[in-house]
């Protein structure tokens, strides 16, 4: 399913502190494209527990 970007990127745009984005984040890929939104940073606890991604 992967995180709602649209959401992200419409918090992004609307406030003026950092967004941490969280949910759905399951690949580099998702972390990828919620950087290039501007997110100050993401939650990726199930993922990475899970061994989906690799720090």
């Amino acid at each position: 399913r992967g995180p709602d970007l649209k959401a992200i990127k419409t918090m992004v745009e609307a406030v003026e502190v950092d967004v941490i984005a969280s949910g759905g984040i399951s690949t580099r890929a998702d972390i990828d494209k919620i950087e290039g939104l501007g997110a100050y940073g993401c939650i990726i606890g199930k993922a990475l527990y899970e061994g989906k991604i690799k720090l």
